[in-house]
């Protein structure tokens, strides 16, 4: 799995309109305010004292169950504290001590940024911006994302880490690179970039299903296409076509999610990489499982994935949304995921060149024709052509002769 800092979600900045709520701005559970507290809002004052631009009404709102604690003194002992800052203030305007704290163990985690929302690391950005205060806040912004869960002695557990072993879904099988790979369509495997661009030169590989029953089928590729460039992030998507021979043994396949999952919705994400993380993202091979694992989570909220599940399905109910792409390197290790939803039509347009040979009608698919061609029907022969040119052929063969 290649370490990416490249994100499936991206920050998201809403602000309300100002004829609505002047001096508001607002994302998810976090909220922005220069005109006082928001009623029935878990809001903390954050103010400074020194600087004369009206700063005594501001406050900053969070979920209900995140304690916030505003300082303008340093960082306040024994809590996880994020420096506020603007270059631009004036020395005498004090804002190089002032932090927002919040617990060790919450389960947010904040960052800070003076020119602009922080984009592809998984934060929710809210504007924080006093209309009086004319030192440039209006590129200044307090982003969160979620964080894992943090035992007492401070240590994060990486809770498929922490995956169930699982013979479920035969769908999903092992590419010969090691990842994972899952039937979406009749002949067509979806799997993730970065996983082709391992194969040798010269090379397709192969994918090995194992039923239920423990039976193994191994099915050759034979058409490789790529929608990324091999890194990390939402392009990291691969449609994998098997050799039409094979397609009596092939599993069903599972099909492509309507949508890309939202922030929070349910997920089942399936791989085979190992149930530890190392230090510093580096593969362990002593701690890889003998198969494959499945977990479920929040999506947005993981950090699960392991070397070795790249490729794997992000799943929505049955069906598939996104693949295993990588994980953040950073303190958090937030999963990052291919988002396989957004190349559905060009999955749709594979499985009509790529179908399985169809029994006993050889006009109907293929008729032992390579893929993309078809076995065409005319007067006195029956050669492989694309349908647009068999349908041009056969209206030539209907004209009447001159």
């Amino acid at each position: 799995m290649r370490p990416s800092k490249v994100l499936a979600v991206v920050a998201v900045v809403v602000s309300i309109p100002a004829a609505a709520q002047p001096c508001v701005h607002e994302c998810c559970d976090f909220a922005f305010s220069c005109s006082g507290g928001l009623p029935g809002r878990n809001c903390v004052k954050v103010n400074e004292p020194s600087d004369p631009d009206t700063w005594h009404d501001n406050f900053f709102c969070g979920p209900g169950n995140l304690e916030l604690k505003w300082s303008y003194a340093g960082p306040i002992p024994n809590m996880r504290c994020t420096a506020i800052t603007e270059g631009s203030e004036p020395p005498e305007h004090t804002w190089t001590d002032n932090y927002l704290c919040v617990p060790k163990n919450a389960s947010w985690e904040l960052a800070w940024s003076s020119a602009g929302a922080i984009q592809g690391q998984g934060y929710t950005c809210v504007n924080w911006n006093e209309p009086s205060d004319h030192e440039t806040w209006n590129d200044n912004f307090l982003c969160a994302r979620p964080s894992p869960y943090v035992t007492p002695a401070g240590r994060a557990e990486f809770p498929i880490v922490q995956g169930q072993a699982t013979t479920e879904k035969p769908a999903v099988g092992r590419f010969s690179v090691g990842c994972g790979a899952t039937m979406v369509a009749p002949r067509i495997a979806v799997t993730a970039s970065h996983c082709v661009a391992a194969l040798p030169p010269g090379t397709k590989g192969s994918i090995t299903f194992t039923r239920a029953s423990g039976t193994q089928f191994t099915h050759a590729v034979s058409d490789v296409f790529s929608m990324g460039n091999g890194s990390g992030g939402e392009d990291d998507v691969a449609f994998l076509a098997l050799e039409r021979s094979g397609c009596t043994n092939l599993p069903k396949p599972l099909g492509v999610a309507a949508a890309f999952p939202p922030l929070g919705a349910d997920v089942t994400v399936l791989g085979f990489g190992c149930n530890v993380r190392s230090s510093a993202c580096k593969i362990d091979t002593r701690r890889f499982v003998a198969g494959k694992q499945v977990v479920k989570t929040k999506f947005g909220h993981s950090a699960l994935m392991c070397p070795g599940d790249s490729g794997g399905p992000l799943l929505v109910g049955d069906k598939v949304a996104g693949v295993v792409s990588a994980y953040d390197c950073g303190t958090q290790g937030f999963d990052i995921f291919g988002d396989v939803v957004r190349f559905r039509d060009r999955l749709t347009g594979l499985a009509q060149t790529h179908k399985c040979e169809a029994e006993g009608n050889p006009d109907s698919q293929s008729g032992g024709c390579p893929d993309g061609l078809q076995r065409c029907v005319l007067r006195n022969s029956s050669p492989c052509l694309s349908g647009y040119a068999c349908q041009k052929r056969r209206q030539q063969e209907e004209r009447p002769p001159p």
